[in-house]
């Protein structure tokens, strides 16, 4: 069997680099790859143990190269694929490319989602749906090329033809490149004109105009400060790269920086769309997803990611009640709200344990700390995630201890924060992405959570995995990994901030306590890998699931029409409203806008 080399150049983007070793290994023959070389020139800590977390994940195949190296000297004489870390691989991606070689050709790319050689996506289409259609279209089809994308196979007989592999540029008068039509990957560049996108468009085999999907996740607003719709993305972008036709169906696109590996779908924009399951994901979707799924004969799943009818302070509880009689299927993210489901509406349901990328998890090798004395809180914005008890233990906090740093994040401008004079306030704005998170879980000792109710709780168990030792009310969904006194703390007197004091005492006179509690609570978190999540999640979602009849109240009808008569376009217009304005004028009046933001909130 032919043999390929790969050698990944790896940027400061850990979430886009373990993708793009997933995407590998998971559609790729593995007796294909010979050696799996990740180039990394920078000295950044988290990316650095990001790296070291790969090889362990993936074994001896993978080789960390952090040094300016000529790669030809490391390869034997077999093919080589080059690419960067934002690009996500497609299925037998690198057997096609080799297939579509012959002597003539010196290097040949694929079809990328954005940059050189690209095509967008298609509406309602994921990276492998495309790679599909292409691959349907244009089977061992090469057309000629003069642009590098962001992944190149070269030729084995052409190698000697290039003089540095790092500076390929220089050699390109020498080669002759061509792009494989039939293949696709996501790319994580900057939009570019290609000039090849008119050509596919224009011979692409898609007469049945139709989009055939399988799953689609509904939600109302697509906006990037949502725990829960970073979840929904992750589990999409993972089974778009296990090749099953996923996607989210939204009403108002707010912004969301997150790579996504496929083009949602807008619901005034569904007609030639066809559904298998429609997946709602909070209640207040629901009413509109079973119309949805009733419209297109699909059905209808709920993805139940906390105890709604504590939400909105337990107004909604009885239209609550109703959305869960709509559902033909029901999965959730804990054995907790698993047994509320069945206990408040005798409705089983599916348990799939929320999961955390492993390869950002803070390596073996990081030291036992010698001294404790920063701290980190988030408030939410919420009552319910207990913002009220956390403001007053910074409070305590100054009060008890001195010279310790008090991180915090915040999402909310409004807040009047209490007076720190004996320690240092580092207030941080929110919502940050997810490598910004980290790096504010490495500069923290202790993480403190002070939430009453979570359906599972994601912060505290992403804490715990970067070396925080966490001290957390009992917000019920954190048991599913939160010992106490084994992997942390729980605070079972949720109004009591002084239980946080004490504890926070005890942890930094007894440092052996801090250093056994966090390397538990370190070992507990590598349980809940989410690529573990991910085979669940595709084998849940791959199932036949069986229509069911609904047995509704004329009192549940009423609560449907309602829910079905408010409509999302009041919404929708501040949204657009909110694109037009200038940034200047736009934090002048931001809280007119964020007004009438929250006017249309559930």
């Amino acid at each position: 069997m032919e043999k390929c080399n790969v050698v990944i150049y790896v940027n400061n983007k850990q979430e886009l680099t373990s993708l793009c070793l997933y995407s590998l290994f998971n559609n790729t023959d593995i007796n294909i790859l010979n050696k799996v070389y990740l180039v990394y020139l920078n000295n950044d800590e988290i990316m650095n143990n990001c790296l070291i977390n790969l090889k362990n994940k993936y074994g001896n195949i993978i080789t960390i190269i952090d040094k300016k190296t000529d790669i030809k000297e490391l390869i034997d004489n077999n093919y080589l694929l080059l690419l960067n870390d934002n690009s996500i691989i497609s299925n037998n991606l690198i057997t096609k490319l080799i297939s579509n070689l012959n002597d003539n050709i010196d290097i040949i790319s694929p079809v990328q989602s954005s940059g050189s050689n690209s095509l967008d996506m298609l509406p309602g289409y994921s990276y492998s749906m495309m790679n599909k259609l292409l691959e349907n279209s244009f089977k061992g089809k090469v057309i000629d090329s003069n642009e590098l994308g962001d992944l190149l196979l070269i030729n084995k007989n052409s190698l000697n033809k290039i003089d540095k592999i790092y500076d390929i540029d220089n050699s390109l008068s020498n080669l002759s490149i061509r792009v494989s039509l039939d293949s696709y990957i996501y790319s994580n560049s900057k939009k570019k004109e290609s000039k090849i996108s008119k050509y596919i468009i224009s011979n692409i085999d898609n007469s049945n105009k139709t989009v055939e999907l399988d799953n689609v996740f509904y939600i109302d607003t697509l906006v990037k400060n949502a725990g829960g719709l970073n979840v929904i993305v992750d589990i999409v972008n993972y089974l778009s790269i296990k090749n099953q036709n996923i996607n989210i169906l939204y009403d108002v696109y707010g912004s969301f920086e997150e790579a996504m590996l496929f083009n949602p779908i807008s619901t005034s924009n569904i007609n030639n769309i066809n559904i298998k399951n429609v997946i709602s994901t909070l209640w207040t979707t629901t009413f509109k997803a079973r119309k949805l799924a009733d419209n297109m004969n699909a059905n209808l799943i709920s993805f139940v990611q906390g105890y709604e009818c504590l939400f909105n302070n337990g107004k909604t509880y009885g239209c609550v009640e109703t959305s869960m009689k709509l559902s033909d299927s029901v999965f959730t993210i804990s054995k907790y709200l698993n047994e509320q489901i069945k206990e408040n509406y005798n409705i089983d349901s599916t348990v799939i344990q929320n999961g955390i990328n492993l390869d950002n998890l803070y390596n073996n090798s990081i030291k036992e700390k010698s001294s404790i004395n920063s701290f980190l809180i988030v408030l939410r914005n919420s009552p319910m995630k207990g913002d009220w008890l956390l403001l007053d233990l910074i409070r305590k906090i100054d009060i008890n201890f001195k010279n310790t740093i008090i991180n915090v994040v915040y999402m909310n401008d409004n807040i009047s924060f209490p007076k720190v004079v004996n320690n240092k306030l580092n207030l941080i704005r929110g919502p940050i992405n997810r490598t910004e998170m980290i790096k504010v879980f490495r500069q923290s000792d202790i993480y403190i959570d002070g939430s009453l109710s979570e359906g599972f709780g994601l912060t505290p168990l992403e804490a715990m995995a970067n070396g925080c030792v966490v001290i957390a009310n009992n917000s019920f969904g954190i048991n599913e990994y939160l010992i106490d006194g084994e992997t942390g703390f729980i605070n079972n007197n949720v109004n009591n901030p002084n239980y946080f004091i004490n504890k926070i005492k005890e942890l930094m006179n007894n440092k052996d306590l801090y250093n056994s509690i966090r390397s538990n609570s370190l070992n507990k978190a590598k349980e809940f890998d989410v690529h573990n999540r991910v085979d669940k999640y595709n084998e849940y979602l791959s199932k036949k699931i069986d229509k069911k009849e609904l047995n509704l109240t004329k009192e549940d009808e009423a609560i449907i029409n309602t829910y079905l008569n408010s409509s999302s376009s009041g919404r929708k217009k501040v949204y657009k409203m909110a694109k037009i304005i200038p940034k200047g004028t736009k934090k002048r009046i931001k809280k007119v806008v964020t007004t009438l933001y929250n006017s249309f909130d559930n």
